[in-house]
């Protein structure tokens, strides 16, 4: 059912997310960035060893042998290494991983886009009955809407007073890359999940279900990082945890109502390449 570069293409990816991690956990001022920036990246590096990694080749063996459980699992996670690692390759200053976190990129995007053209049909159209349809796509909807009011209403402020985002001046950017990458690759994903969903339409499913365990695993990134950035002394470093808690709260629900969806998707083997 997985093709065989497709399994090749999401293996040389969690190789080479364990390198990077492991790079950024032990190599001494790898990353040339402020306190705030290096706290979070050291959080999210211990992440990816000890969760990300294991559970991207788990997904990945668990849909080799057929499960729709799986298959949606190894999409999200796919998709939150591609999404997570932008970060690092455009938000951080350049460094001697400047080439891993290219490769990553490539990596991941490749994989996921593989994956995509090879998710089963049953998958593609999977929006039967057993499908907590409203209570998935409300929670995806929610979470929509918390992160565009959150980083819309921070520019509409700039726009009315001409204050910097305290966020934006806490990471010494020029322009805020976590707002820039979760309304264009978060925000949108989330809505269109919720209402192809809603509406019974193809890659509803697919699309949320992913959504959904990327949303996971990035809180937890998020909350993980948090007592990194406290151990440096980052002011404020526990005020966001309150949020990110109630997010992955609603995002590890509706994960699990939507693999549990999932488990009675009948897939047909296929020959794989």
């Amino acid at each position: 059912m997985v093709s065989r570069c497709t399994r090749n293409l999401t293996r040389w990816t969690a190789a080479v997310l364990a390198l990077q991690s492991l790079g950024g956990a032990v190599i001494p001022g790898l990353y040339r960035d402020n306190a705030w920036v290096v706290s979070t990246f050291r959080g999210t590096d211990l992440n990816a060893l000890v969760l990300d990694v294991p559970v991207l080749l788990a997904a990945l063996a668990w849909a080799s042998r057929g499960s729709a459980r799986g298959w949606v699992v190894w999409l999200g996670t796919l998709y939150y290494i591609f999404y997570n690692n932008l970060y690092f390759l455009l938000g951080t200053a350049f460094n001697p991983f400047f080439l891993v976190y290219v490769a990553i990129t490539i990596l991941s995007a490749f994989a996921l886009v593989a994956a995509l053209i090879e998710t089963p049909a049953a998958l593609v159209d999977a929006a039967g009955r057993r499908i907590r349809r409203t209570a998935i796509a409300s929670i995806l909807l929610s979470c929509a809407v918390v992160l565009a009011v959150m980083w819309v209403g921070q520019s509409l402020a700039y726009v009315v007073t001409g204050t910097v985002p305290q966020i934006i001046a806490d990471t010494g950017g020029i322009t805020h890359v976590v707002a820039a990458l979760d309304l264009t690759a978060i925000v949108p994903l989330l809505m269109f999940g919720a209402i192809r969903l809603w509406g019974f339409r193809p890659w509803g499913f697919v699309v949320s279900a992913a959504m959904l365990v990327q949303g996971v695993l990035i809180t937890l990134d998020l909350l993980v990082s948090a007592p990194f950035q406290a151990a440096a002394g980052i002011r404020g470093a526990w005020t966001m945890t309150p949020l990110w808690a109630v997010m992955l709260a609603a995002f590890g629900s509706g994960a699990a109502l939507a693999i549990r969806a999932a488990s009675g998707t009948t897939m047909k083997c296929a020959k794989t390449r």
